[in-house]
């Protein structure tokens, strides 16, 4: 018991625990478009209640789900993929079950979400038994929206690039003060990658790109910021998404022609999330 309440606090306070509501958009369905309802239950479970799982439909997120909800909603008839989504188990990664299914015109189709061995699945049942588990767990509307990682990221935002990222000993974890945050060392003429900047949600899909405007010039070059793709790969950055693409703002130092020597620089990152300073010194050779 007691090894069980430590995991369900460690998920609460690494991955959170979002609300039960909408993800994304859920299928639309035209005047006289055949469909039939959706029925997703999860019930109540003390296993893996602290976790959210997210629910898929046709590969697109739509759903959170958490222990004791569950909720319905419309789909075209025909063939679809419903998959459940969970983070944890016996390893710190996401795991998904699915399950294939053949929505029937104005007959609706009955899927329970529970934990596994693994983390979590899905499993297809019958009228009868989901009026039994409706009956003891609580309606969400579709038109709730979920306050998943979408608006709260997950994790820290900062990362450097995988092709040019120096030795752990050139960036310590926590600066000591007074110190620069980035420590660099690089080629008379060459470009030198200071870091770059995205946000992610706890899915390790991209969010909005964060903007860098420079707060103190290099005296013996100028800062480039590009919109670019990276991966997720740094010993400053403790994450589940570590070795997936993102999407954000690489900041590079390009120091001026024949310079050699010690540069020093800052610049400041800003998002719906976050607003930090960063500061770099990069010695030419």
């Amino acid at each position: 018991m007691k090894r069980i309440l430590i995991a369900a606090l460690l998920c609460m306070g690494l991955f959170g625990c979002a609300s039960s509501g909408r993800l994304g958009a859920l299928p639309a369905i035209t005047g006289g478009q055949p469909s039939s309802e959706l029925v997703l239950v999860r019930p109540s479970n003390f296993i893996g209640a602290a976790n959210s799982y997210y629910v898929a439909l046709d590969g697109k997120d739509v759903f959170s789900i958490r222990s004791g909800d569950y909720t319905k909603f419309r789909v075209p008839s025909g063939e679809h993929t419903v998959m459940v989504k969970c983070f944890g188990g016996w390893t710190p990664t996401w795991k998904e079950d699915g399950k294939h299914f053949v929505a029937a015109t104005d007959q609706a189709s009955f899927f329970e979400i529970s934990p596994s061995f693994t983390c979590a699945k899905i499993t297809q049942i019958n009228a009868g038994q989901a009026s039994k588990l409706l009956a003891a767990n609580r309606f969400v509307s579709t038109g709730i929206v979920s306050n998943r990682d979408i608006i709260k990221p997950a994790v820290g935002s900062e990362d450097r690039s995988q092709e040019q990222l120096p030795s752990s000993s050139d960036f310590p974890s926590a600066p000591a003060a007074n110190l620069p945050e980035y420590r660099l060392t690089g080629a008379a003429g060459g470009r030198i990658l200071i870091a770059s900047h995205a946000e992610w949600d706890r899915l390790c899909r991209a969010l909005a790109v964060p903007s860098v405007t420079v707060v103190q010039p290099p005296k013996h070059g100028h800062i480039e910021v590009t919109e670019t793709d990276f991966i997720i790969n740094s010993s400053r950055t403790r994450s589940h998404c570590l070795g997936h693409a993102t999407h954000g703002q690489s900041v590079t130092y390009i120091p001026d022609s024949g310079f050699t020597g010690v540069d020093q620089m800052s610049y400041r990152v800003t998002s719906p999330f976050a607003d930090a300073v960063h500061t770099a010194e990069v010695s030419v050779r």
